[in-house]
């Protein structure tokens, strides 16, 4: 399911952006634009971070 502004996936735009991460169980739709905003280190790439699901597991 996709969230759309417009003509705008709005999940898309934060993947690419650095502000959300591709949730592969689910879906392999934002892939290229999370491996795109690692490769730029945009947003959360620029930087080290535990992806959410790693941190559930230690919290």
């Amino acid at each position: 399911m996709r969230c759309l502004a417009g003509d705008t996936d709005i999940g898309e735009a934060l993947v690419e952006q650095g502000l959300a991460m591709a949730y592969r169980r689910y879906s392999q739709d934002y892939v290229t634009a999370e491996q795109d905003a690692k490769r730029a280190e945009r947003g959360i790439w620029q930087g080290r971070f535990d992806a959410p699901w790693d941190w559930r597991k230690k919290n």
